[in-house]
C-alpha cells in the first residue's frame, strides 16, 4: 500500500513539474509586447523605450555592467 501511494505521489509531482510553466516563450513580436506590457514595471518599460534597438542586448545580465551589483545583492 505504501509503495502504491509513493508511486502515485511521485507521478503527480513529475506531471506538475512538467506542466507547471504558465508563460511560454513568445512566438511573435505581438506576443512579446503583450507580455512586456503586463509583466514589466513602468521603470523598466521606460528604460527599454529609451534604449536603441541595436543596444537592447546590453540590458541583459552578461553584457550589462549595471546589472552585476543588483545580482550580487540577490545572492546574499
Amino acid at each position: 500500500m505504501n509503495i502504491r501511494v509513493t508511486i502515485i505521489v511521485i507521478f503527480l509531482l513529475i506531471v506538475h513539474l512538467s506542466y507547471g510553466q504558465k508563460e511560454k516563450t513568445p512566438k511573435t513580436f505581438a506576443e512579446a509586447i503583450t507580455i512586456l506590457k503586463t509583466d514589466c514595471p513602468d521603470s523598466l518599460k521606460a528604460i527599454i523605450k529609451r534604449t536603441a534597438n541595436d543596444s537592447l542586448i546590453d540590458l541583459c545580465y552578461p553584457w550589462s555592467e549595471t546589472m552585476k551589483p543588483s545580482l550580487s545583492r540577490l545572492k546574499r
